[in-house]
C-alpha cells in the first residue's frame, strides 16, 4: 500500500462498529445538498471535567462529520488543517446532532464545514476544516 493510500476498516475510534473503546456513531447521508448528520449522546466515559464532555471529544466527531460529508460526495480526504470553536458546554448525556456539508473544491483541497446542535437546536461547536484528496481508498 503506497504512502498516498488509506485503508477504511471497522477500528475508527469515531465510526468503527468493531472498535470496543469507541463512539460507533452511526454517520448518516443527506441529500441536496449531500451532507453527513449523526445523533448521539456522550456518556461519562467521555467527559473532561466533571460532568461536561471532553472538547477533544467533540472536535474529532466534527472531523469526522467532515471527512464523511466529502465521503458521502465521493471525495475520499485526509484532514489537513482544522478551526473548531466551542460555543455552549455539553454536558454528559445530553443527546447531540452533528451536521456537515462541503464548503469550497480547491482542486487538491476540499474546504468543508461542521456543527453540533443540542435539543434546544443551539449550536454548541462548530468547525471548518481543509482536507487533502487522497487518490487509493481500500475498504476492508
Amino acid at each position: 500500500m503506497s504512502k498516498d493510500s488509506l485503508v477504511i476498516d471497522q477500528h475508527c475510534f469515531l465510526c468503527g462498529k468493531e472498535n470496543p473503546f469507541g463512539l460507533k456513531l452511526d454517520i448518516q447521508r443527506l441529500e441536496n445538498p449531500v451532507r453527513a448528520t449523526a445523533s448521539f449522546t456522550l456518556e461519562k466515559n467521555y467527559q473532561g471535567y466533571g460532568g461536561v464532555i471532553h472538547g477533544g471529544i467533540l472536535a474529532s466527531i466534527l472531523d469526522e462529520l467532515m471527512i464523511y460529508a466529502l465521503y458521502f460526495s465521493e471525495i475520499p480526504t485526509m484532514t489537513a488543517k482544522m478551526e473548531v470553536k466551542f460555543k455552549k458546554k455539553v454536558s454528559v448525556g445530553e443527546p447531540l446532532t452533528g451536521f456537515a456539508r462541503i464548503k469550497k473544491d480547491r482542486g487538491k483541497m476540499v474546504e468543508a464545514e461542521a456543527e453540533i446542535v443540542n435539543a434546544a437546536g443551539d449550536q454548541v461547536t462548530s468547525a471548518t476544516g481543509l482536507f487533502l484528496k487522497v487518490e487509493n481508498v481500500k475498504r476492508l
